[in-house]
């Protein structure tokens, strides 16, 4: 378990740190039951008895597994393990839980992100777009791969310029190879899926992965404006990845009320403690 830690400084007026200290470990042995899904259907939350901020006090009284999407009789309650659709790869998401937790992930959402041209090509008038031709179809899984493929090379660059403190250095890879590949991604969600498909269609899955894909790389370049001290530019970006986000993830989601919160964050660090309010009051009522 963790407890929020913040600092701030009277004559900025700004929050500088907000983060999570694990204190402990504790089983829950209903909700160990549950299986992890990258697209789950549940989420994980913990009570505090009285003061939620001092848990030192008031230690955590119970665990509460609460849907987070329209859950069928008999359906498989899933939880996250930590890697979910909206926020990580597919790739990352396996690598992720076959370090931590030993086992390859094949979740439906997983699994489904495997969808290829030659999947496509039998049923490509109805689900790319009317007109639409076996060599579109073939195109615009290539260009779903490699946008998928170049997410993952700069999102390791600008890790390691981030962590050996070039930060002026991973600003300028921002704008030079990350930003172009989020337009990249805004234009293949208008050229192609200005009609978003709905679950069961087969390019449902790389409509999926284009915003998936997009919210990665919005994300990455949010964290680096916000290093670089730039919250202006990097909540805006925070914005666009919380939008892609909820196209795959439930917006009630804990997941996506954090992602809020850090908006109104970066917000309030920019000057502007009228935009911050919406996505805090937001965020705080979604993970009550």
């Amino acid at each position: 378990g963790g407890s929020p830690s913040s600092s701030s400084s009277s004559s900025s007026s700004r929050v500088h740190r907000v983060e999570q200290r694990r204190i402990g470990l504790a089983l829950f042995a209903s909700a160990s039951a549950c299986n992890h899904s990258c697209a789950p259907n549940a989420a994980v939350r913990f009570h505090l008895k009285e003061n939620m901020y001092d848990v030192l006090a008031y230690p955590l009284r119970m665990e509460v597994v609460a849907a987070v999407d329209g859950i069928k009789a008999g359906e498989e309650l899933c939880i996250s393990y930590g890697p979910t659709v909206g926020k990580h790869s597919r790739d990352k998401r396996r690598t992720m839980l076959s370090h931590q937790y030993r086992f390859n992930c094949t979740c439906s959402a997983c699994v489904s992100e495997s969808v290829t041209a030659q999947q496509l090509k039998p049923e490509v008038g109805t689900h790319i777009n009317a007109e639409a031709t076996i060599e579109e179809a073939v195109r615009l899984c290539s260009e779903v791969e490699t946008l998928q493929d170049t997410a993952e090379r700069v999102n390791k660059a600008t890790t390691e310029l981030l962590s050996k403190g070039d930060t002026d250095v991973a600003v300028h890879f921002i704008k030079q190879s990350v930003i172009p590949h989020i337009q990249h991604a805004r234009f293949l969600i208008c050229e192609h899926f200005s009609t978003p498909p709905t679950p069961g269609q087969l390019d449902y899955e790389l409509f999926l992965q284009v915003y998936a894909t997009r919210q990665v790389l919005c994300d990455l370049a949010a964290q680096t404006h916000a290093r670089n001290g730039t919250y202006s530019a990097a909540a805006l970006l925070l914005e666009e990845a919380i939008e892609a986000m909820v196209v795959a993830v439930p917006p009630s989601d804990p997941a996506v009320a954090r992602e809020r919160i850090k908006l109104a964050q970066l917000f309030f660090n920019a000057g502007d403690a009228k935009r911050a309010r919406e996505p805090l009051t937001r965020g705080m009522l979604d993970l009550e």
